[in-house]
């Protein structure tokens, strides 16, 4: 099964090969291929905050879908907590690459390390079981997404994890 998943969907961000139908994994691919096609400068605190941008209104994106097409009032409420968070941290970086002009010293493999982790990142999303439950879908993609470019570590105290699609019912 898992060989299967994998297969079905192609590694490259390419839409064109993507057996997904999801409208989740559309945004996440228009998303990385914005990212990819993004200059780069090489100054980690310029790169960083300008490929957020671009993170952040694709998480908006998937949000603002969630609430047209979910039915779940927790999966709604943190949609549109979503919203709200990352537009105020997209005026923060915004912000911040508007007076900040990219600096020496240059390093060069960041964006070779960034570009892995989001690589991670998709390789997860493009290996989930989705199921065109939106509820379950945005759920399962925001989990995915998060953990991949973190270690493995236990969640905060207090913290709950969606561990199975019954954790979300629409």
């Amino acid at each position: 099964m898992l060989v299967s998943l994998l297969s079905a969907c192609k590694m490259d961000h390419d839409m064109d090969g993507m057996k997904h139908d999801s409208p989740y994994m559309k945004i996440m691919n228009d998303m990385m291929t914005q990212m990819d096609a993004q200059a780069k400068t090489q100054d980690p605190d310029h790169d960083y905050a300008t490929q957020m941008v671009l993170h952040h209104e694709a998480a908006i994106k998937m949000a603002e879908e969630e609430l047209r097409t979910g039915s779940n009032q927790e999966m709604k409420t943190t949609a549109q907590d979503i919203i709200t968070k990352q537009r105020a941290e997209i005026g923060q970086f915004n912000g911040f690459t508007s007076g900040h002009q990219p600096m020496q010293p240059l390093v060069l493999q960041f964006n070779t390390v960034q570009k892995t982790n989001m690589d991670k990142m998709m390789a997860a999303s493009d290996a989930s079981a989705l199921t065109a439950r939106a509820d379950y879908d945005f759920a399962q993609l925001m989990v995915d997404h998060h953990q991949a470019t973190t270690t493995k570590r236990p969640p905060p105290s207090g913290h709950r994890q969606l561990g199975s699609p019954a954790a979300v019912r629409p």
